[in-house]
């Protein structure tokens, strides 16, 4: 009785702090642009993958759209749409973003406004650093990825924060957290 009592909390404890598998969601992808619509990222549910919809108008690609599946997905097939034309779901579940061209892309911490040694006040999350982006933390109060304008090891000022220093990392995933 022990034994099973021993077991069944440990697969309790154990399905609480697994964490969900994190997609990138994205309405309209197209080559060379990016995603153009709804760029987010998903948490799948249980028994949910990430997917990419490929649509082809006349056997060339034309755009993608990415997300969490959903009970009418059908991963591994072709279906024909008379809207968009050939639509191609591929699905995957090995890692967070598997459904992500930038997959091997940097994630960042996120945070609007951190309390120096205490937590994230407002807006905390992740970004995913594009190419040539790099993780950055703005004065120890803003976390996130390097915006255009950011040059890292550098003091700007801010209008509502007055001077802010940028600091960049790139040394693998989540560098930026304190």
């Amino acid at each position: 009785m022990n034994k099973i009592l021993l077991l069944s909390i440990s697969v309790m404890l154990g399905s609480v702090l697994a964490e969900a598998l994190v997609c990138h969601f994205c309405k309209i992808y197209r080559k060379g642009l990016g995603c153009t619509i709804g760029e987010a990222t998903c948490e799948a549910e249980k028994g949910q993958k990430c997917k990419t919809v490929t649509v082809f108008k006349k056997n060339v690609r034309h755009f993608l759209r990415r997300g969490c599946t959903s009970l009418k997905d059908k991963c591994g097939t072709t279906e024909e749409n008379p809207m968009f034309g050939s639509m191609t779901t591929t699905c995957c579940d090995d890692r967070d973003f598997c459904n992500d061209d930038t997959s091997e892309a940097l994630l960042c911490y996120g945070c609007k406004m951190f309390k120096p040694g205490d937590k994230c006040l407002d807006g905390e999350g992740f970004c995913i650093a594009k190419s040539g982006q790099q993780s950055a933390v703005r004065d120890f109060h803003r976390y996130g990825c390097t915006m255009p304008n950011d040059k890292c090891g550098s003091k700007g000022v801010d209008p509502s924060w007055g001077t802010v220093t940028t600091t960049c990392c790139n040394s693998g995933n989540y560098c930026n957290k304190p």
